[in-house]
């Protein structure tokens, strides 16, 4: 791939993370723009549980363009900027953009939100792992779930070998030392 169309490429994550952050925030607001001059308010019009659901939607998707945003930044130990993050520091980075609190450690994250089995993993769920040693069995180590596959799901994290980037539940060495999955609760646009 050439220079040109790496920078074209970026743009156009840069033009849809816009969209979809565009249109999560009219929905939030509670309007909608449905031409020039149309204006729908759209807050009250859906039930409550669907509107749940929208929301826990849009954030998710939001969140999730916005950690693409960041794949290739370098590790660094306690980093918690686009300057270089920890495994925490990115995670907690990309939900806090969105209002939403965590925990600075990934043992602290691990704390929050509702246990969810392996089989029901769904994107902009939390996945923690061991640290680099296998037989200790406490959370060392987390990452966010962007993609659910039929072995397992991909997720985006801060590694220590490669920065932030994207990797497979299935390879040996995340598969071993996984620990369990963990689902937020995003806020509601009732």
């Amino acid at each position: 791939m050439n220079e040109n169309s790496h920078k074209f490429g970026a743009e156009i994550k840069k033009m849809k993370l816009f969209i979809v952050l565009s249109f999560c925030f009219q929905l939030f607001s509670g309007i909608l723009f449905a031409g020039n001059d149309t204006l729908m308010v759209v807050k009250d019009s859906i039930p409550s549980d669907e509107s749940s659901l929208m929301a826990r939607w849009c954030t998710t998707d939001s969140i999730i363009d916005y950690a693409y945003s960041f794949q290739g930044t370098p590790y660094r130990y306690s980093g918690s900027s686009p300057s270089g993050f920890d495994c925490s520091g990115f995670i907690n980075y990309i939900h806090r953009k969105f209002g939403i609190d965590l925990a600075r450690s990934s043992r602290e994250i691990a704390r929050s939100g509702e246990k969810i089995p392996l089989h029901d993993i769904e994107p902009g769920d939390l996945v923690f792992f061991t640290g680099r040693r296998v037989s200790v069995k406490t959370v060392g180590h987390v990452g966010l779930v962007i993609e659910k596959n039929s072995g397992g799901f991909k997720m985006i994290h801060a590694s220590v070998s490669g920065g932030v980037r994207i990797d497979e539940y299935q390879t040996p060495y995340y598969k071993q030392r996984f620990l369990l999955a963990k689902r937020l609760t995003y806020p509601s646009i009732d």
